[in-house]
């Protein structure tokens, strides 16, 4: 029996340079009564990446005992957090929606593997962890998800199944041509405001990757197969048609190309509608000012616009063609990388957008 919690429990999942801002924006998240505010929305875990990149790039296994006690108390610190504006949420009868990219919520051994190549980077894979590190999993604090706290095979993130299942889960994706030079353009600025510039940018897998969207909306789509009915019998067409099936996948060119999304998604998270946003006023430098410098990097387009940009759209995208402008921006190396990456990442991409909600489900694919 899927917990009654669900329906007031909204989950963006998305991934950097997916085009999540502009979907915050659009949806006016904000300025929406009904739901609980958080600082950026979400981001629990965002300190645990500064964290893991403190530490350096080796895997847990090759870790201090002191090095994983940080980082564990890392993830419980963002998974208290979150909990408490659970807490709060329901303490004013308010929903929660909150946003978080994929791969800061999935399991740390999971990267491991990930990095190591343990896993194939195909359909389903094994969920058995580094040989000696056992998959890290948060304790929760608050109550009502019962005493069976453990993960089951498809669940590749740092949270307890009981915990997951009360929530409605919202998967943005973005055509990985476009995604991932934007991410390692950004990438490359933050580290040069971080001061470590000229650093090498070949280990960026993880990141360059649809891997952990799609490992997440595996595990959501078993088990809402297993505890959603369509309503209607067999008979009704209709109502079959007009049923949501969860989870939803969003694509960005969507979101640019056919806005209308943005509104029908705001109908089913039960959000005003009449706050959804195609234009805005620019950013102004008062606002910008109270930012941190790479967050004013990573909304730097966003914020400098008054509305959808449609050229950010994918269209006709031929990976060859790009892939000779990547090597004469990024250089060889890094060119090469790239084409590998985006190639690597489409079979994910194109299985997910196929899953993706349309602005009228009659239009469906």
């Amino acid at each position: 029996m899927e917990p009654s919690r669900s329906s007031s429990r909204y989950y963006l999942l998305s991934q950097p340079r997916s085009a999540s801002n502009l979907l915050v924006r659009m949806l006016a998240l904000n300025e929406q009564s009904s739901v609980a505010k958080w600082h950026e929305l979400g981001y629990f875990f965002l300190h645990t990446i500064w964290d893991r990149e403190t530490i350096g790039p080796k895997a847990i296994e090759k870790m201090t005992q002191e090095e994983k006690t940080v980082l564990r108390a890392s993830y419980q610190k963002g998974a208290d957090e979150f909990e408490r504006y659970l807490a709060a949420a329901e303490k004013e009868g308010k929903t929660a929606f909150v946003k978080e990219h994929c791969f800061n919520i999935s399991d740390p051994t999971v990267h491991d593997m990930f990095h190591s190549q343990h896993i194939e980077h195909a359909g389903l894979s094994p969920s058995s962890a580094p040989v000696g590190e056992e998959p890290w999993t948060v304790q929760l604090r608050g109550e009502g998800y019962g005493t069976s706290l453990g993960r089951s095979q498809l669940n590749k993130t740092i949270f307890p199944d009981a915990f997951l299942q009360t929530w409605h889960p919202i998967i943005l994706i973005r055509h990985p041509a476009l995604m991932f030079p934007s991410m390692f353009r950004a990438e490359a600025d933050l580290r040069r405001l971080a001061g470590h510039d000229g650093e090498d940018m070949s280990n960026m897998n993880a990141d360059m990757t649809l891997y952990w969207a799609r490992s997440h909306y595996d595990y959501f789509a078993d088990h809402f197969n297993k505890t959603t009915q369509i309503p209607g019998g067999e008979d009704d067409d209709e109502k079959k048609e007009d049923s949501i099936k969860w989870p939803l996948v969003i694509d960005a060119d969507d979101i640019i190309t056919e806005p209308e999304v943005v509104t029908r998604l705001a109908e089913i998270t039960n959000l005003d509608i009449s706050k959804v946003k195609f234009s805005w006023d620019e950013t102004g430098e008062g606002e910008k000012s109270q930012q941190a410098a790479w967050m004013t990097r990573m909304k730097d387009t966003l914020q400098a616009s008054t509305g959808i940009l449609r050229n950010k759209a994918a269209t006709n995208i031929d990976i060859s063609e790009e892939a000779k402008k990547w090597k004469v921006e990024f250089g060889g190396k890094y060119g090469e990388l790239m084409e590998k990456w985006v190639r690597d990442a489409m079979p994910d991409y194109e299985f997910l957008r196929c899953k993706r909600l349309r602005p009228k489900l009659h239009g469906a694919e």
